[in-house]
């Protein structure tokens, strides 16, 4: 045999011991304890478990009536667990990964069966440190998770009992999330320009981790989810944004994170797009405006978002502006005085924060002519003859738009000399140089302010020698003569060349040594004059005089002032002013009309003026807060400033006033564009804390500011303090406020920000709410150590600093809540047979009215079924004799708190007070003994009263008979009957009961005790009576009953008829009243009983054959049995012994009566009367105690109730090791088997099987073996299939089941015989092949004889087989000799199967 043949054989021998040793297992003996109960009825055990290893065992109650009838309760599985002893403590809030976001109350429970010390809890592992709870029972602890990080952590709960032993502990993990997920940008800083493609990335973090991040475009209306990368304790993000999809301008991106525990945290972040390129142009000069001189270009340079450069070109020359960030509006100059060129290409380059570049051109063109000064001369006109030695004025008016700076003057070829001058002058030559008579030219030309020099004026003189008559500068027949050069005149008011406007007050001096006659003046080139008026004074005289100008023409104004002394002579003094009324001419260059300004802005005007511009002033606004009210401004003929600044507000009622040298003022207040000073201002927007949101954690106040301006300064406050600068300066802000810091109740933060112009926006408010812990609510009617029934109504109350909106109530485990009446004082009221009896769970779930929610719980008694309750004894109509024991069960499922009897007589006779309420022990079993003998005798009712907790009540009444003078036992005879006549041998029948215990039963004939016997079970008695107890004749016969206590009672005296000699018949294996069980053979014998003498003479040797043939005719003929009183019989037995079985399956429950007759051969007749009971019915258990699934320790108490219809005979109560299912295989399986067989397909095989289904199908493994030699034993045939290790398994099923019963009656219930078909399938390891084959068959069995022994639990039946099978043999194997092959092999086989259970 090879290895693997052993190996295969080995399995197979394992699989059938196993199948053996299972059952044989299943049905063997472990560790059982047993105890067999005394009061049948209720009984009440302890098993001491101190032995008892600790593990798993099951109970089971077995129970049996006097009908032989068997019922079991169980088993049921139990542990015994020492740590039973130990307090259990469960959590009910918070759950197990439950997340919590704010401070946390735990809740929970704690039983012990002596009772509850403390609860201590453990939180995270600190076993150094444990908090108690409040409470017992119900206990809670308020944790403070202000200062716990986020995250998991551990509640470890223990409970310690009054007896110092502390239970296992419970422990569960739960999840911090006061703090919400923060998301941050790596790359990208707050306030960033963004254009094109942009890739945001950055990391979102949690102590508890982040599930998901999800970013909103569209100001949080919709979220798209971002995948994440794990980075350590944080999480990646990046995803690119396409911004041209977007207007330019500020933009935020919402991020809103949730992390592993359902917080969810917000994050705005601000950016700003720009897509598009500066908006660069040129407002000034316009396309094709000439220039010259100074030459000022101005224009826009805005972006969106500001220009971050501003680069320029002008011919050859280049540069850069000073950005100020909200000024769109730049300018500058260029001196072109020098230019030679007629235009210049000027360029403007703008660049914006984000690098977009635009460029704006235009040319300029140059005619410098066109800014030239120009010249007048009013003095010398063409051609004037001027005297030798008199004055030599030359005089004029040179005017420019830009002013004029000088005029230059010679004489002829002479040098040029220079006249500083706004306009007008007025120079003398003949100061200057002594003019010789002759032909002379003068030259004159101005040169304005820029540098502009105007074209040259000349006019011809002719210098003629003075004659010794005449002197002075002219000479005329009606003008008086030139006075000596000694005389002077000088010309204080006006000042040469100055600016007058409405009138011309003239003073001065004059001086001549002949002194001062008159004077005159002359506005009009000497046309007219007018006199002066003289004031003589020291060395001379003053002069002074008033011209009115108003219609006079702006311009020059020539002066001629003349003074005569006394003797006529008179002396000339010229000069010139000019006259200016009218104001500069202002231009608003920029900002342009209608274009929307604030904040610092840059403001130009172009000036021009007749004159000369002198002064330019800012005035401020009235009430602005500045060092002054006017500023001076550089006065030219551009000016450019910036508004919008500290000292130079921008603001509708800003004016400027220009200012010339005349004093005329052009003020300019009105302004064409529109001054927004709101849309300026920085303006804070408040994302976080959302408006009016609960807070319940640290918390994050977050937002932005918008700003054309840059970064603010941002300020904010909570509630009224003071405000508090955010650090630096920012386009956002986010603060940490720390929980802790925070009061219940409604708070306001405020938020303003203030740009680099100092520029206060309107304050940013937001409202939001704190509530720093739960609301708390307790309940506390009805107390948790009360039972309720019927409608009832849960009261407490409920506080929080925020006020309390509404409270919730959770009657099933917080499936569903409803809605309390009521706030801080709350109840609800329901039908508690709603829900089932019992302690229950209630949740309070209380909201405050922030809409947090406080949980708590406790215990509500429930019990609307009151106790149920049974009373065995005494039975109604009961008869006593003082003592009435009560017997029976009470039984509540919560608690039974009161149990009495009430007395009440039916007769309406006093009962004693004390008989009115008798308390009865509180137990589950009832066994009390009422004593009713100090009561007069009488009908009485008794009620049974038990009453639960909740005041449920169960009443049981009995009414009963109390006669003292009762005997305490009864005796009575029942057979045979008074007077009856008897022969021979028979039974005396009777019955007996007793309020105690009957110790014997003493019959007594002809008052002489001849026997004694014991009452059955059944409560019936029987005595034997025979010749030798009673002679023939009348007699008089009784039994005594001997009653616990020494009391005896008697029977009733009956008679009976005896003759020694006659016919008898008995029943001798069965009792009176006896209980037929298991199909009970009852025998007995008959005969006759012969008197002496007959006997004797029969046996004589003298005796006639009539004698001895009327001795033989004595002999019993037959015996019969009737079961209706006589009315029919049915014969049993033809000798003197006679048996009968009682077919007890087949007949009704109840009683029987049986009546045998004997007949003998002489036709006498001899009867017994036998009573028989019938009970089919199995007794019932009700198992109080212990729970099935309990855990126990220490002892075991075991109680319950056993009943029957008729009677128990026995009840015993088992404590076995090991789970229930050791002791018993599977359901479905109904039996193990043997199997051995012999030839066939093998040439024995033995095997192993189970029987399911009623023992109708069959699953079995077999092996066996049929080699070539053992065939060559048998035959010389070649062997097509066999081997020495053929393995198989069969199916089997039965199709017919002959019981022999049904043809013989149920004496041959253990005859019968089955028909089964099936299949085989087997592993041949030897073939014609060589190689191994698996076959297969199908068959039909005979199984008979079968043989079944009833009341045997192991080896129960027997049976012989013989099968029929057909092999079916594949064509491709070959035979050895050649020859067909044939495909199907028929076998025939025998067998044994023993059924080992």
């Amino acid at each position: 045999m090879n290895a693997t043949q052993q190996c295969i054989r080995k399995s197979f021998l394992v699989l059938c011991l196993f199948f053996v040793v299972q059952g044989l297992f299943a049905h063997g003996a472990k560790d059982i304890t047993q105890i067999d109960v005394e009061n049948l009825e209720s009984w009440q055990e302890t098993f001491d478990l101190s032995d008892k290893k600790k593990g798993k065992y099951n109970i089971l109650v077995k129970a049996k009536d006097l009908g032989g009838n068997i019922h079991i309760e169980g088993p049921h599985n139990i542990s015994i667990d020492p740590d039973s002893d130990l307090p259990v403590c469960g959590i009910t809030n918070p759950q197990q990964d439950m997340r919590i976001v704010g401070n946390l109350n735990i809740v929970g429970i704690c039983v012990d069966d002596d009772a509850v010390d403390f609860v201590e809890l453990i939180l995270d592992g600190d076993t150094e440190d444990p908090v108690r709870a409040t409470g017992k029972e119900f206990w809670s602890y308020y944790l403070d998770t202000s200062l716990l990080e986020e995250g998991p952590h551990t509640i470890e709960v223990r409970g310690t009992d009054i007896n110092g032993l502390s239970g296992k502990s419970v422990k569960l993990s739960w999840n911090l999330d006061r703090r919400q997920p923060v998301t941050s940008m790596n790359e990208h800083v707050m306030g960033e320009l963004v254009s094109g493609e942009v890739m945001f990335s950055g990391t979102v973090s949690d102590g508890n981790g982040i599930k998901s991040l999800a970013y909103s475009v569209d100001n949080g209306n919709t979220f798209k989810n971002l995948p994440l990368k794990d980075k350590g304790e944080s999480k990646e993000f990046a995803f690119s944004l396409d911004s041209k999809k977007f207007p330019d301008g500020p933009s935020v991106l919402w991020f809103k994170a949730l992390d592993n525990s359902g917080s969810t945290g917000v994050y705005s972040f601000l950016y700003f797009i720009d897509n598009t390129p500066p908006e660069i142009s040129i407002m000034s000069p316009a396309v094709g405006e000439p220039q010259c001189g100074k030459v000022a270009v101005v224009g826009i340079a805005k972006d969106i978002l500001g220009i971050s450069e501003l680069q320029w070109t002008f011919g050859k020359e280049s540069g850069s502006l000073d950005i100020v960030q909200g000024n769109p509006y730049w300018g500058i100059v260029f001196d072109t005085t020098s230019y030679k060129e007629s235009s210049v290409r000027f360029t403007i380059t703008g660049k914006d924060l984000v690098g977009n570049i635009v460029s704006a051109s235009r040319t300029i063109l140059l005619n410098q002519s066109l800014g030239k000064p120009t010249v007048t001369l009013t003095d010398p006109a063409p051609d004037t003859v001027i005297v030798s030695g008199d004055d030599f004025f030359v005089r004029g008016i040179a005017k420019d738009s830009d002013g004029i700076q000088s005029i230059f003057y010679k004489l002829d070829g002479g040098k040029f000399i220079e006249e500083q001058t706004p306009g007008v002058f007025c120079v003398n030559l003949a100061d200057e140089t002594k003019i010789l008579p002759g032909k002379h030219t003068v030259v004159v030309y101005a040169v304005d302010k820029n540098g502009a020099k105007s074209d040259s004026v000349s006019v011809n003189v002719e210098v003629q020698a003075a004659s010794s008559d005449v002197k002075g500068t002219e000479e005329a027949e009606d003008e008086p003569s030139l006075d000596s050069p000694a005389a002077k005149i000088v010309i204080t008011s006006p000042e040469s060349n100055s600016w007058v406007r409405k009138s011309l007050k003239i003073t001065g001096t004059a001086y001549d040594p002949l002194g001062v006659k008159s004077g005159e003046y002359s506005v009009d080139g000497g046309e007219t004059w007018k006199a002066l008026s003289i004031s003589s004074a020291a060395g001379g005289a003053t002069f002074k005089g008033a011209e009115d100008l108003s219609n006079f023409a702006d311009g020059i104004i020539c002066l001629d002032v003349r003074i005569f002394n006394s003797e006529g002579q008179m002396t000339y003094r010229r000069t010139a002013v000019q006259r200016d009324t009218t104001p500069p001419s202002v231009e608003v260059v920029m900002p342009r009309d209608g274009a929307v300004v604030n904040g610092d802005n840059l403001i130009g005007f172009r000036v021009r003026d007749e004159g000369s511009l002198a002064k330019v002033y800012y005035n401020a606004p009235s009430g602005a807060k500045v060092p002054q009210q006017k500023v001076e401004l550089p006065a030219d003929s551009f000016v450019m400033t910036h508004v919008g600044t500290d000292t130079m507000p921008i603001d509708d009622s800003m004016s400027f006033d220009f200012v010339d040298e005349a004093g005329n003022i052009a003020t300019v207040g009105s302004w064409k564009f529109i001054i927004d000073a709101k849309s300026d201002l920085p303006v804070a927007e408040i994302h976080l804390p959302t408006e009016n949101e609960v807070i319940t954690r640290d918390f994050t106040i977050s937002g932005v500011v918008y700003d054309d301006d840059g970064a603010s300064k941002i300020y904010y406050r909570i509630d009224n303090g003071n405000y508090i600068q955010f650090e630096g300066t920012s386009a956002s802000f986010s603060i940490d406020v720390p929980f802790h810091t925070m009061l219940d109740n409604e708070h306001k933060i405020s938020v303003y920000a203030v740009d680099i112009n100092g520029e206060k926006g309107q304050v940013a408010e937001r409202k939001f709410r704190i509530s720093t812990e739960e609301p708390r609510g307790a309940m506390l009617n009805p107390s948790i150590d009360k039972a309720v029934k019927g409608v009832v109504t849960l009261s407490g109350t409920a506080s929080d600093k925020n006020g309390i909106d509404k409270g919730f109530i959770s009657i099933d485990n917080g499936n569903s809540y409803n809605l309390a009446s009521g706030k801080e004082d709350w109840s609800y009221t329901f039908d508690t047979r709603t829900v089932p009896d019992g302690t229950q769970v209630v949740f309070l779930k209380i909201f405050d009215n922030y809409g947090i929610q406080g949980l708590y719980s406790t215990s509500l008694n429930i019990d609307n079924s009151a106790p149920e309750v049974k009373l065995d004894y005494p039975e109604d109509y009961a008869i006593t004799t003082g003592p009435l024991f009560f017997s029976g069960y009470a039984f509540d499922n919560v608690d039974i708190t009161e149990m009495f009897v009430t007395v009440r007589s039916l007769e309406g006779k006093s009962v004693p007070r004390g008989m009115q309420k008798v308390d009865f022990k509180l137990d589950r079993i009832v066994a009390n003994t009422l004593d009713l003998s100090a009561m007069e005798n009488g009908f009485y009712n008794v009620e049974f009263t038990a009453s639960d907790k909740a005041g449920n009540s169960t009443y049981l009444s009995r009414n009963i008979k109390l006669d003292k003078a009762k005997p305490l036992a009864e005796v009575n005879l029942l057979y045979p009957l008074d007077g009856e006549h008897k022969q021979g041998n028979f039974n005396i029948y009777g019955q007996a009961s007793a309020e105690r215990n009957i110790e014997s039963l003493i019959l007594y004939v002809d008052g002489n005790q001849v026997s004694e016997t014991s009452l059955d079970s059944t409560g019936y008695f029987k005595f034997q009576v025979t010749s030798a107890l009673m002679d023939t004749g009348v007699h008089k016969y009784r039994v005594n009953a001997k009653v616990e206590g020494g009391v005896v009672i008697k029977s009733r005296e009956q008679t009976v008829d005896y003759t020694s000699y006659g016919p008898w018949v008995t029943v001798d294996n069965f009792n009176y009243g006896g209980f037929a069980a298991n199909r009970p053979f009852i025998s007995g014998h008959a005969g006759y009983a012969f008197g002496e003498d007959e006997l004797m003479s029969s046996r004589l040797k003298n005796a006639t054959n009539e004698q001895r043939e009327a001795v033989a005719k004595k002999k019993v003929d037959r015996i019969e049995i009737s079961f209706d009183n006589g009315k029919s019989f049915r014969q049993v037995s033809r000798n003197k012994k006679w048996s009968y079985r009682i077919e007890n399956k087949d007949l009704p429950e109840g009683y029987h009566f049986m009546f045998v007759r004997a007949t003998m051969k002489n036709g006498d007749v001899a009867i017994e009367r036998c009573i028989i009971q019938i009970d089919n019915t199995d007794p019932t258990v009700r198992l109080i105690a212990p729970s099935p699934g309990g855990h126990y320790n220490q002892e075991l108490l075991f109680s319950g109730l056993s009943r029957d219809d008729i009677e128990l005979s026995g009840v015993s109560l088992l404590l076995r090791k090991g789970d229930k299912a050791s002791y018993e295989v599977p359901a479905f399986i109904q039996g193990l088997y043997m199997d051995f067989s012999f030839w066939g397909a093998t040439l024995y095989s033995i095997g192993a099987g189970l029987s399911f289904f009623d023992d109708n199908v069959k699953v079995q493994v077999q092996w066996g073996q049929f080699t070539q030699a053992q065939r060559n034993v048998f035959s010389n045939t070649n062997m097509r299939y066999g081997g020495d290790n053929v393995i198989g398994i069969k199916l089997i099923a039965n199709v017919v089941r002959l019981p022999f019963n049904y043809f013989l009656g149920h004496d041959f219930d253990w005859l019968s015989a089955n028909l089964a078909v099936g299949a085989n399938f087997s592993r041949f390891n030897q073939t014609a092949s060589g190689q191994p084959q698996i076959l297969s068959a199908v068959f039909a069995q005979l199984e008979f004889p079968r043989i079944s022994l009833e009341n045997i639990k192991l080896f129960s039946t027997f049976a012989m087989y013989t099968e029929f099978s057909l092999w079916f043999i594949p064509t491709d194997i070959s035979i050895v000799g050649g020859g067909g092959i044939k495909n199907l092999v028929p076998q025939i086989s025998g067998g044994i199967r023993v059924n080992v259970f």
